[in-house]
């Protein structure tokens, strides 16, 4: 449980912060926390304390806000880079709470921040995510051929290999599923290579999809999802588990298999 003030309460207290002149160094202690807590949460949430974790941040939401407004307002470079990394940080907590036109606006800042330094990581990924729920086409696929090119001169296997997975996803708002299929299986290739178990299970689990719904292969759908499964166990991923046992579930009430679909539903 936490004290709340009222609005007016918390005017006063901002007002009197900025009289004191210690604004900025209260503000970066503030940002600092909140960026470590993000990079905690973001691995958490990939494993067995996925619910503790969602709920924490839910419960910080304004904190994160307000560490964000004052990382895309500050002229510092390294701050920029930072605000970004707390962003990206959050990418698979807004997805999973449904905040995608908030992340969109704040991706965007961070993308028009004049001191955003543009050889990162970081600016790779923003590029990608930018593109992945971008409505325009021609600027999705510029997008996209920017983050990979980068990501390539990186030589960052994962990040390459989470691009090409973006990618792929795109795809299936156009009619080129055959494309699709092969940043599906480029991800998957990179994914392996660097070993990123977590990325894996996911991007088995999306290729376990398409290839059921947009290309009528149960085959490899099937295989998909059984691996992904136990990757997905391995890490005490709930909601990876949870995902490929619903699509096995339905794969078997396809082929009139009820009692594996009884199972895997129950589960």
């Amino acid at each position: 449980n936490r004290y709340r003030l009222l609005e007016t309460v918390r005017e006063y207290c901002r007002e009197k912060l900025q009289q004191s002149g210690e604004e900025i160094m209260i503000r970066t202690k503030h940002f600092e926390y909140f960026l470590a807590l993000t990079y905690e949460a973001n691995q958490g949430l990939r494993g067995r304390d996925h619910i503790h974790w969602m709920k924490r941040l839910e419960q910080e939401h304004d904190n994160l806000r307000a560490a964000q407004e004052f990382a895309s307002t500050e002229g510092s470079s390294a701050l920029a880079q930072s605000g970004l990394r707390l962003a990206l940080n959050l990418e698979y907590f807004w997805f999973l709470r449904g905040y995608k036109e908030e992340y969109h606006v704040w991706l965007e800042k961070f993308l028009r921040h004049p001191q955003q330094p543009r050889h990162t990581p970081e600016y790779a990924r923003l590029l990608s995510t930018i593109a992945h729920w971008e409505d325009d086409t021609a600027r999705a696929i510029q997008f996209f051929e920017e983050s990979r090119a980068l990501a390539e001169t990186l030589d960052d296997e994962s990040l390459i290999g989470e691009i090409h997975l973006s990618r792929a996803s795109y795809g299936w708002r156009e009619d080129v599923p055959y494309e699709a299929r092969q940043h599906f299986d480029q991800s998957l290739a990179c994914f392996r290579r660097s070993n990123d178990r977590w990325q894996m299970a996911r991007a088995l689990a999306e290729l376990g999809e398409f290839a059921q719904v947009r290309q009528d292969d149960r085959v490899v759908a099937r295989a998909s999802f059984e691996e992904s499964l136990r990757i997905s166990r391995e890490l005490g991923d709930p909601r990876g588990i949870a995902f490929a046992l619903v699509h096995l579930g339905d794969l078997a009430i396809e082929q009139n298999k009820l009692d594996d679909a009884r199972l895997y539903s129950t589960e």
